[in-house]
């Protein structure tokens, strides 16, 4: 970041869409009282998200206008990243989220994410 913009603080997330996020998990959830618990069932991906939803929701309870975010796909069906329209390379890697400060928009669009049908290779496209 420019010189003027010292003392941001900018978060990125990795989140993988790759098909094997769409496969379905148990997950142990506390009940409405606290004591019991549950299980429920979701997917890889929402699993996953709950912490990156959790993350950024703090970041925007928080009311900084110095905490910035951004979020990074990978194992997506497009590419859309720099480096890709720059020098080739990075497939199926695409900004999702811009860096910015995070605000409901930002959690509404993740909640959107689905898993990717493309299977790509997740340690190429990041290296």
């Amino acid at each position: 970041m420019p010189a003027e913009r010292a003392g941001y603080t900018v978060t990125m997330f990795l989140v993988d869409v790759s098909p094997s996020m769409g496969k379905m998990r148990q997950v142990s959830v506390s009940g409405p009282d606290g004591k019991d618990t549950e299980t429920i069932e979701m997917t890889n991906l929402e699993w996953s998200l709950q912490y990156v939803m959790l993350k950024i929701q703090e970041m925007i309870f928080n009311g900084r206008k110095t905490d910035k975010c951004g979020v990074i796909l990978f194992g997506s069906e497009e590419t859309n990243n720099v480096i890709n329209e720059e020098n080739g390379g990075y497939e199926h890697v695409s900004e999702y989220v811009p860096i910015a400060q995070p605000n409901a928009g930002t959690l509404a669009k993740l909640q959107a994410l689905e898993p990717s049908t493309v299977a790509g290779d997740r340690m190429r496209d990041l290296t």
